[in-house]
């Protein structure tokens, strides 16, 4: 069984992957809606979601050196913690600035969390094995990049 052959550190990313896609999937496409009814505009609304992505592009370069600094897990733990943090900044905000400070939070946690994801699979599936080469089969790289290239590179449009 393929669960069954992986190393610790993969099932634990599996699983967390699982409970983060869920919590995600439940709140995230209401947070605009929650921002306006908190009393954001159309404006308003659309730069908080702005920084929020421009944060998220920022982080992601210093999360994987960071990543390489400080451990794969500190991160981990990092952006785990930090979408916690939003979730209750969203709970208890009063205002859109509020608001908007938790989708900017939110957005920050879930970069760090992507970006630490593939490190995990990458430092526990052994190069060479099936489970390796159907892993990275499935990875937005260009065909034309040689294997070594796409296994440890990002493609320009990732973020």
């Amino acid at each position: 069984d393929f669960i069954r052959r992986q190393h610790r550190a993969f099932k634990v990313n599996i699983a967390r992957n699982l409970v983060t896609n869920f919590s995600i999937g439940l709140t995230q496409q209401y947070q605009s809606i929650y921002v306006s009814a908190l009393g954001a505009g159309a404006v308003e609304l659309g730069l908080v979601s702005s920084v929020g992505g421009v944060a998220s592009t920022l982080l992601t370069v210093p999360v994987g050196w960071l990543a390489d600094r400080y451990g794969i897990r500190r991160m981990l733990m990092t952006g785990m913690s930090v979408i916690l943090l939003s979730f209750l900044t969203f709970g208890l905000a009063g205002s859109w600035q509020v608001g908007g400070l938790a989708m900017g939070l939110f957005t920050m946690g879930f970069s760090f969390t992507m970006v630490v994801c593939p490190m995990i699979c990458g430092n526990t599936l052994r190069s060479g094995s099936p489970e390796c080469s159907s892993a990275t089969r499935f990875l937005p790289f260009p065909a034309s990049w040689p294997p070594s290239l796409r296994r440890t590179s990002s493609p320009p449009s990732a973020g």
